[in-house]
Parts: structure tokens; sequence; C-alpha cells
């Protein structure tokens, strides 16, 4: 008879190390569905992360009761690294995007960047006081409404109108 889940977990725990093995092999079906999910990554790639979370929640385990409990564990665990993983690339996503525009930028001719600064210049114009240092803030820290509103001392509506009216003059 196969052993369940809850007793592999005990067996673990309690230094047979093959039972890691019979354990993955039980979770395979979630870690490949999460795994699939890391589209950007290299499908080992994924699986062996999957499978280093699945050790790292076995290792953190405290009680394993039932096999409910354990699964449910071990769902929440796998489901929180993929979580964890995903918005790591949405981040280095937006960085290397960054990166990107930035290098377009600098291979492009004085011309363009020239002509760019002017626009602002003109957009800037309209704007005298608070409302200027506000649109400035915006566009060479590009910090948001929340950022300048507390630098400012003024409300995040306040600085929300103020970039709409921006957007309208460029």
């Amino acid at each position: 008879m196969e052993k369940t889940l809850a007793e592999l977990i005990r067996e673990y725990k309690s230094g047979n190390e093959k039972s890691f093995e019979k354990i993955a092999e039980k979770m395979n079906p979630l870690l490949m569905f999460y795994a699939d999910k890391l589209y950007t990554w290299e499908q080992e790639d994924a699986r062996q992360e999957m499978l280093v979370t699945l050790f790292c929640a076995l290792e953190k385990m405290k009680y394993c009761k039932s096999e409910g409990e354990c699964l449910s564990y071990i769902k929440t665990a796998v489901r929180r690294r993929y979580k964890d993983l995903v918005l790591k690339e949405l981040h280095n996503k937006k960085e290397t995007v960054h990166m990107e525009w930035t290098e377009v930028q600098d291979a492009g001719d004085g011309f363009g960047e020239a002509e760019f600064y002017m626009d602002l210049e003109l957009a800037l114009r309209c704007f005298h006081g608070k409302e200027r240092k506000i649109a400035e803030r915006m566009l060479l820290y590009g910090e948001n409404d929340k950022e300048l509103a507390l630098h400012e001392g003024v409300s995040r509506q306040y600085c929300n109108k103020i970039r709409k009216k921006l957007i309208r003059k460029m």
C-alpha cells in the first residue's frame, strides 16, 4: 500500500532523505503547474525552483497531522513563491525596458533631444509657483502623485489635476 503524503513527510522529518523523492513525485503536478506558468523561465529552471520551494516548505513545516494540512501548507508555500518570482520578474522587466529606452535615447542625435527639451519648456511655461514645482518634480524625478503630495504638502487630487493639465499641454 502506498504511503500518504503526511506519512512521507513524517519520514522525511525523521531523517529519511529518500522520502523527499517520493514527496516530490506526489507533488509533481502542483510543481509543474506553477513551473509552467513561469513562461519567461526555462522549464527545467522553473521546475528546479519549485523543487527548492518544496524543500524549504518541508524544512519549515512544524506539524504534519493530516493529509489535508500538509497539502494545504505545501500548496500555499508554492503559490506564494510563484507570486514572489512573478513580482521579481515584473520589477526586473521594468528596469530592463528603462535601460533599453535609455540606450535608444542615447543613440539618437542631439537635435531630437533639444527639440524634446524645448517642448518641455513650452509646456512648463503655463505653470507658476507651486504648480511649476510639482510639474518639474513629476517630469524630472518621475515622482507619483502620492510622493508629490507628501513633499509639497498638497492633496493627491491636486497633483493629479496638474499632471493631467501637463499632459494636455504637451
